[in-house]
């Protein structure tokens, strides 16, 4: 369970720093919700990426267990 923290962490921290550094300065550089746009779909796609390992290691304790 250690390791799939770590890997959660390793895939959530550099989004959060694009969000933090980059995706702010979007927003004032980008008319239109551009900048918006750009920072939902990394937020979108971190998610669903978090997700994926979640998911492998409920589905290989599931086939172990039965």
């Amino acid at each position: 369970m250690r390791s799939l923290g770590l890997t959660i962490l390793l895939i959530v921290a550099p989004v959060a720093v694009f969000c933090v550094f980059v995706a702010r300065k979007l927003l004032d550089d980008f008319s239109d919700h551009w900048g918006a746009s750009i920072m939902a779909v990394a937020v979108i796609f971190t998610i669903y990426v978090s997700l994926l390992p979640l998911y492998a290691t409920s589905f290989f304790v599931f086939v172990l267990l039965h």
